[in-house]
């Protein structure tokens, strides 16, 4: 990579459960320089093992509606998930070299002031075979109009060159 392919974004990323956003952002390892992951729900996720006695490797229907019950409620109390997301970024903005931060986002209403205040891009991680789960925060995943989509369908080299196509169009476009 040359210095006018240094590239400091945000992108949003979505997709029902299992339809490979880790494994994209792990591909990512070979076109971007410092890559942050983070998911709007995993502080949730550490309230519901403390106080829910919740399995973290458990990822089941009950499990998905805890998390998002919870997130949903902190959201309605003080705008929490929020305020939190924007803390990450502008600590990791403050970086000097070449960055991209992925940010695991469901809810339409926080994807959209996100992309708006720092002028994200959203990605859909789409699979023919996903079934969204049964709670109001995937039920929502398909209401978002996305600038990039990568239909993840078929190998994991197959997934690695969409992560090619998604760097050179940002470099492009983003």
């Amino acid at each position: 990579m040359n210095d006018k392919d240094k590239i400091n974004k945000i992108v949003i990323i979505n997709g029902y459960n299992e339809t490979g956003k880790d494994e994209f952002i792990k591909q990512s390892n070979s076109f971007f320089t410092n890559i942050f992951n983070y998911s709007t729900i995993d502080y949730y996720k550490k309230m519901a093992v403390e106080y829910f006695n919740w399995n973290p490797d458990k990822k089941d229907e009950k499990s998905r509606v805890l998390l998002s019950s919870l997130k949903k409620l902190h959201k309605e109390y003080d705008d929490s998930p929020f305020k939190t997301t924007c803390e990450y970024i502008e600590q990791i903005k403050i970086c000097p070299n070449d960055w991209i931060i992925f940010i695991h986002s469901r809810e339409p209403e926080e994807i959209k002031r996100l992309k708006e205040r720092y002028n994200a891009i959203t990605l859909l991680i789409d699979r023919d075979s996903a079934i969204p789960a049964n709670n109001s925060s995937d039920m929502s995943v398909k209401m978002t109009k996305y600038d990039y989509t990568v239909n993840n369908n078929g190998t994991i080299d197959d997934l690695k060159k969409q992560t090619k196509i998604f760097y050179d169009w940002m470099i492009v476009n983003g």
